[in-house]
């Protein structure tokens, strides 16, 4: 059993903002073979929710994310949720000379956000996106 946050609201849009969500509020159930697969540990996983649209196609509107913890460190094009301050997103990290740029994969409605070298300092990645779940129907 992974611990899932639903109380949080992890904008795939332009932000959301929670306000003392630390605890977890449930949990859900993923198979060993699947977190071997994936290369994680269940110790250093949650599960969140995608709300909006600026990760379509990759990522839908309350979308199950497993989200590794330990997988920090900003690398190719991979998916994190990042906080600034109570927002928290779900966005491509892509470091800039100046700065980091959030980029959401719905480029047409969402350009990047560029956040200077200095407003970077507030921001935290919260961890690499391992695994998405969503429903067909």
């Amino acid at each position: 059993m992974i611990p899932s946050y639903s109380s949080i609201n992890v904008s795939a849009g332009f932000g959301s903002f929670n306000e003392g969500v630390t605890e977890a509020d449930g949990q859900e159930p993923y198979s060993d073979a699947l977190l071997a697969s994936l290369g994680v540990k269940a110790d250093n996983c949650a599960v969140f929710w995608a709300n909006g649209n600026s990760m379509l196609p990759t990522i839908h509107d309350c979308d199950q994310m497993l989200v590794d913890f330990s997988k920090k460190t900003i690398q190719g094009d991979r998916i994190y949720l990042v906080q600034n301050g109570e927002s928290v997103w779900v966005k491509r990290v892509k470091m800039e000379w100046d700065g980091i740029s959030l980029i959401s994969d719905n480029k047409k409605e969402y350009p990047p956000i560029s956040i200077t070298g200095d407003e970077a300092q507030n921001l935290q990645i919260i961890g690499q996106v391992v695994h998405i779940g969503h429903s067909l129907v």
